[in-house]
């Protein structure tokens, strides 16, 4: 969906106290309506790339805390336009209306409610994933609006306010009857509650309201144990060992041991590698870093010496086919001017390699579902099972909360279970 609207500081109206007004502008065929938000900031607290003011972290000073909290409220009245402005632009949108003008635009956004409608503020959640090139992410959010649309017709009008125990009990009633499983149904109620708890934190909802948690819908009690989804030691010792008279075969083969050798690294991660990541140090050659999943200030690189069967599998890699501009792998087949266009062209390359990696698993009888996701639970189960401990093994996958490394290694393999029943 395209955006027609930002938000914007007037430098040059400059006012004695040293601030700026923060204004919205509306923007389409070169014509442009400006609307004042009655904001006025300083113009060292102002990012222009997020069009927001700057939050200060890690504060201790009792100042700063309070000047880090009126930022907030801010950020917070900017976000309630915006939310206003992305139901307009989506509503335009649907109804395929594209005589609007800027005038008529601005007239909207005066008439729109000002707090808590569910639809623009998940709207503006999915634009912001995309902007920060969380696609895969994106696209769960994006699922979620699609089945509450189906669900709720008047979605237009459904505020936070609305959505209470009793709403999300029917909305997973209505998927389990549509005929989504157990796992999906968790999945877009887990997005709902992060949407509920985005909206509580900006403002647009009331924690009194809150239907989640200890009172509310028990969002755990949806999960279901799904089929594993490591390989048993024999089968990774036959990919290992065993090369495939197939080349397209073969190439999936040598990228999933690449994978699995580098921590279990993704499909797009390794897609995306450079030889700039390749970095020497006094203890040898290092490739480093940071996963695209959880690109923040939050997140530190991963750094993976560089092993024998690292670099042979590489080797063999680049024999295979070899890598365009600065890559690191051959996986990226055509120059993408921006990051969008390569993201897409790496996904329809991840369904290619999949389906390679099915062939394989035919091809050597291994008797489950071969992917790429399978490369990263086996390194973490094969960890796990020489006795690393968690904690670093949850700094290997490059996981921000041990909770979800847990979540690979809670199915251990069945011969545990089978050794222990002996001692009873």
């Amino acid at each position: 969906m395209k955006k027609y609207h930002r938000f914007k500081l007037r430098t040059d109206r400059l006012d004695e106290n040293g601030t700026c007004p923060v204004i919205m502008v509306i923007t389409k065929n070169r014509k442009r309506q400006f609307i004042s938000l009655k904001i006025s900031v300083r113009p060292e607290y102002w990012d222009s790339d997020n069009e927001r003011l700057i939050i200060l972290g890690n504060c201790s000073d009792k100042t700063e805390k309070a000047e880090n909290q009126k930022r907030k409220e801010v950020n917070a009245k900017i976000d309630d336009y915006a939310n206003r402005a992305m139901v307009i632009e989506y509503e335009y949108e649907r109804e395929n209306n594209t005589h609007w003008t800027p005038s008529q635009y601005k007239e909207k956004i005066k008439r729109q409610p000002a707090k808590g409608k569910v639809e623009p503020f998940l709207i503006e959640h999915i634009q912001t994933l995309k902007e920060t090139h969380r696609y895969g992410t994106a696209n769960t959010f994006y699922c979620l609006h699609r089945k509450l649309l189906k669900f709720s017709p008047d979605l237009c009008n459904l505020s936070f306010n609305d959505v209470d125990v009793n709403y999300v009990e029917r909305f997973n009633q209505w998927m389990e009857q549509d005929g989504v499983t157990s796992n999906t149904r968790e999945g877009h109620i887990k997005r709902l509650r992060a949407i509920y708890n985005r909206a509580i934190k900006n403002g647009q909802a009331y924690k009194e309201n809150y239907p989640f948690g200890r009172d509310g819908f028990q969002v755990y009690a949806l999960h279901r144990e799904t089929e594993k989804r490591y390989l048993p030691t024999e089968f990774l010792e036959k990919l290992k060992n065993k090369k495939s008279n197939n080349p397209q075969n073969e190439y999936a083969r040598l990228l999933f041991l690449f994978s699995y050798y580098c921590y279990g690294m993704s499909f797009k991660d390794m897609a995306v590698l450079k030889k700039s990541n390749v970095i020497t140090y006094n203890s040898g050659e290092y490739i480093v870093y940071k996963r695209l999943k959880t690109q923040d200030r939050k997140s530190y690189p991963i750094s993976i010496k560089i092993t024998d069967n690292i670099r042979e599998t590489l080797k063999a890699i680049t024999d295979y086919k070899k890598p365009i501009e600065d890559y690191l792998l051959p996986v990226v087949t055509k120059h993408k001017d921006n990051f969008s266009t390569l993201s897409r062209h790496v996904n329809v390359l991840l369904a290619a390699h999949n389906k390679f990696l099915n062939r394989l698993a035919d091809e050597f009888d291994i008797k489950m579902k071969l992917t790429s996701y399978v490369a990263r639970h086996t390194a973490a189960m094969q960890l796990q099972e020489n006795h690393i401990p968690e904690h670093v093994i949850s700094q290997m996958l490059g996981h921000k909360k041990l909770e979800t490394t847990k979540i690979y290694l809670d199915s251990l393999d069945t011969s545990v279970i089978d050794e222990a029943v002996k001692v009873l």
